[in-house]
């Protein structure tokens, strides 16, 4: 199923999208973060050894707009994504607008970083 804001996201996800910038340069995060164009694919973070996906995610109600949320996208230093998307969680607090939902991981990046992969 086709998302209708695909290619004008930045006209829903500016507050996350500069949070999102924030926080990667505070942690140092070396790679560029830019708008997506595809589906379900918000924006990007892209480095050499990282690569994360920021999508929109609505609640099974759907009664609210999605909130974003994050995930791993075949990153070579798991351990490196893992502490930015830690990072991105802990920081919804900055911005009292978003969701607390906004940055939560998806599993399969919990479940790469318990195995190691």
């Amino acid at each position: 199923m086709a998302d209708e804001r695909a290619g004008r996201y930045q006209e829903y996800y500016q507050a996350e999208f500069t949070l999102a910038k924030q926080v990667l340069q505070e942690a140092n995060a070396v790679g560029n973060l830019f708008w997506g164009v595809h589906n379900y694919e918000a924006f990007i973070f892209q480095g050499k050894s990282v690569r994360l996906i920021f999508y929109p995610h609505r609640t099974c109600t759907g009664a609210r707009p999605p909130y974003i949320r994050v995930r791993d996208q075949g990153s070579k230093d798991i351990g490196e994504a893992f502490r930015l998307l830690q990072l991105l969680a802990l920081s919804v607090h900055r911005n009292p607008k978003l969701s607390s939902n906004t940055f939560t991981r998806c599993a399969k990046t919990e479940k790469r970083k318990q195995r190691g992969v």
